[in-house]
């Protein structure tokens, strides 16, 4: 029996815009080597491009990370929102953090529903690649260290689906950094390319499974079929 899936989260980026995730810096990735392990997941797009809340809660932490620790170092995140979703997941408190923004629209505090908007696209703090929104789930505490893969908690996009898995050396351990290649047997519309994604699994520092699924490596808007 497959575990419930928690696709609570829908996207913080308008439709209109690129509300679709980066492919090249997944969570739990490094780049390549280039990069520390990845904590979240991007959404590429233009200074000043809405970002809206992608679930209900409360406004926890709202403005810059100078003197605040929200990831490695201060001043990582630049300006950042954090909401602490009104659902708890295994009787966990679940947080949202919103980073890298331009503006902020909300305080601290503040009830935001689903679809708010609450702030906007940036480039600050230690945005390397140029403007995005970075965006993390925290489980537990509002913490650089528990965090989980967003992909597994936004919903995908309609008919499409996610996939979770695990890759294990010859004693059953996680084995990190592995490349993955996801294709599809079959074609998603008639004279369409192949589906084909390019990843690998997490690394083995400060990263986060699943409690259920035990994952190290997922992946969002997976088209059906094998």
């Amino acid at each position: 029996m497959l575990p419930e899936a928690h696709f609570w989260l829908h996207r913080p980026i308008p439709e209109t815009s690129q509300d679709y995730l980066a492919p090249t810096y997944r969570y739990g990735s490094t780049q390549g080597g280039t990069l520390r392990p990845h904590h979240g997941v991007d959404f590429e797009n233009e200074r000043g491009t809405p970002v809206l809340a992608a679930d209900t809660g409360s406004v926890v932490f709202a403005g810059s990370d100078a003197d605040v620790t929200l990831g490695p170092e201060p001043g990582f995140y630049g300006m950042a929102v954090v909401v602490r979703s009104q659902r708890t997941f295994l009787q966990q408190p679940v947080y949202v953090l919103y980073a890298h923004l331009e503006t902020i629209m909300v305080s601290v505090g503040q009830l935001l529903v689903t679809g708010d908007q609450l702030g906007t696209v940036g480039g600050s703090g230690v945005a390397k690649g140029g403007s995005h929104l970075h965006l993390e789930v925290r489980v537990g505490h509002n913490d650089y260290l528990a965090t989980r893969n967003p992909e597994l908690w936004l919903r995908p996009y309609s008919d499409w689906g996610a996939l979770a898995g695990r890759v294990t050396d010859s004693n059953g351990q996680l084995a990190p950094l592995t490349n993955i290649t996801i294709r599809s047997v079959e074609l998603v519309e008639e004279d369409a390319k192949p589906f084909r994604r390019y990843l690998t699994t997490y690394v083995s520092e400060t990263i986060n499974t699943d409690e259920i699924l035990g994952e190290n490596f997922a992946i969002i808007d997976v088209p059906p079929g094998k």
